[in-house]
């Protein structure tokens, strides 16, 4: 294979690794293979990095080595998730363990108002709630933000779509339209 057919195969190999659970790590060996090959290639001077950007893969330096790693019996594509998943989860952690920063990312600056000028954002408000009103619209239009980008699935082929899937959406739809109900009912009262 010349270099642009061993890129076109290690990208199409890796997008059905990440589409077929089941048969991901058969995927994911066959394209730590290529990228092998693809590696043994590389010109002396030419970063691994640099090279796979030049080719064309969106993949950085530490994917394509788990790949290879992968390829070459190293570790297994599970256990690799696995050790990701925790190290994941320990992040998270340290970040919900963190001091507060002076103004949340979530929120964007023009929606920031200074502590000084009203309740502080880290302080449940006086009803109770954990946060202020304004962080919790910005919540809400951040939590709906993500719904709308996780809505479009459109990849069916390969994938069976069972019931427990189609539940799943019919309650996000359900609970989204209660709370669009909610809101228009507020809103109508005003």
């Amino acid at each position: 294979m010349n270099e642009s057919q061993l890129v076109r195969t290690i990208k199409a190999l890796i997008a059905k690794g990440d589409q077929a659970a089941d048969k991901s790590e058969q995927f994911y060996i066959a394209a730590g293979q290529h990228l092998k090959t693809l590696k043994s290639e590389k010109l002396q001077g030419v970063t691994w990095e640099q090279y796979l950007e030049d080719n064309g893969l969106n993949l950085g330096r530490r994917r394509a080595d788990e790949l290879i790693q992968i390829a070459d019996g190293r570790v297994g594509a599970v256990a690799l998730r696995e050790r990701k998943n925790i190290a994941v989860s320990r992040h998270r952690s340290a970040l919900r363990n963190a001091e507060p920063p002076d103004r949340p990312e979530c929120l964007p600056a023009e929606t920031w108002v200074e502590p000084s000028r009203a309740v502080d954002i880290w302080e449940p408000d006086t009803e109770g709630h954990p946060y202020p009103p304004i962080a919790r619209r910005q919540g809400l239009l951040n939590r709906a933000a993500d719904a709308v980008r996780l809505a479009q699935f459109d990849d069916f082929a390969g994938l069976k779509v069972d019931e427990e899937m189609r539940r799943a959406v019919r309650e996000a739809v359900n609970a989204w339209t209660r709370t669009l109900n909610a809101m228009e009912e507020v809103h109508e009262a005003a």
